[in-house]
């Protein structure tokens, strides 16, 4: 009886800390778009709990890149990534932490510049190989181009910056976040 209440009072505690994750991400999320964005995303978000699809993040912030980046940057360092089985989308989070301080624009802007070795806008299955290797992610074309086909929402074969940033904050919405980061320092007085 009592680890039956144990399991409860643990699952009761998860649920807590699930349901201040996602109402911290949201408090992020629509400080930093749009109106017009932020009533796309509750509309999207038909359980309230952050869940959405790559797709639907495409169609919710296609006109509201900025506002995407703006959400992306503030929470990217408080990503956990989980460095021992790590996914594409973990990669780039890693990375952009990485990129946070020397960064001249944004953690993701330039992480997606340093792929875009052409400098054309997009990435391709060529430039995707050539990174990956370069980290020593060993890639074939038609791997790159499967990993590319994944992300590409507007099925045209490349990856330009907001297909990218959108693997990004998709990643967020659906990471552990440490709510500890977020808490601000206090402010001294002058």
């Amino acid at each position: 009886m009592l680890r039956n209440i144990g399991r409860i009072v643990a699952r009761a505690s998860a649920v807590q800390v699930e349901a201040e994750r996602v109402q911290y991400i949201k408090e992020v999320l629509f400080k930093s778009v749009n109106t017009k964005t932020r009533e796309k995303f509750e509309k999207h978000d038909k359980f309230h709990d952050g869940q959405i699809s790559v797709r639907d993040l495409y169609k919710i912030f296609a006109e509201d890149t900025k506002g995407l980046e703006n959400f992306v940057e503030e929470l990217v360092g408080q990503v956990q990534v989980n460095t021992q089985n790590m996914s594409f989308p973990d990669l780039l989070i890693l990375m952009s932490q990485r990129k946070g301080a020397s960064s001249t624009l944004h953690p993701v802007r330039d992480l997606f510049k340093s792929y875009d070795i052409e400098e054309n806008g997009v990435i391709n299955a060529a430039e995707m190989k050539e990174w990956m290797w370069s980290h020593g992610k060993l890639l074939t074309q038609n791997q790159a181009q499967a990993l590319i086909d994944k992300i590409d929402q507007k099925e045209d074969g490349v990856i330009d910056y907001t297909e990218f940033l959108l693997v990004v904050a998709r990643k967020i919405l659906i990471s552990e976040i440490d709510l500890n980061l977020h808490e601000e320092a206090p402010k001294q007085e002058e």
